[in-house]
């Protein structure tokens, strides 16, 4: 997956995104532009945007983006009824399926991944199949 992280973030966090082509709109010679135009160039460019940016989704239209958009917030523990919650507000405004939602969701400290890089489904459902 292509990320690319927005300039109110350090750029460092892309060492925690392993497995992932993680650049900054630094890097790319982005910085200074303003949202709109950024979310133009990203979209296509990139997969997912990561930002601080807690109004984008107010202040642009997303909806025509292919470009997914994760707005992270400071000091903010998150559990799974927050993101079932969270996802349960795009299903009542008609965003998303109800079927999108996971039945589960678990936190884990690392994906595997096989020997071409993709995710190993098989090891992961040898782990966590069974957990309710």
């Amino acid at each position: 997956m292509k990320v690319l992280l927005d300039e109110n973030l350090d750029w460092r966090l892309e060492r925690h995104l392993t497995g992932h082509t993680v650049t900054s709109i630094s890097k790319v010679g982005w910085a200074g532009i303003k949202n709109g135009e950024l979310l133009r160039r990203a979209d296509g460019a990139f997969d997912v945007l990561v930002t601080m940016d807690k109004g984008i989704y107010h202040q642009q239209n997303l909806s025509q983006l292919k470009l997914a958009i994760v707005a992270l917030k400071a000091n903010q523990v998150v559990d799974a009824e927050t993101i079932h919650r969270h996802l349960a507000g795009f299903v009542s405004s008609g965003g998303i399926s109800k079927f999108a939602i996971p039945e589960r969701i678990l936190f884990v400290a690392q994906l595997e991944k096989t020997s071409v890089g993709k995710l190993n489904k098989k090891l992961l459902r040898e782990r966590y199949g069974d957990l309710p």
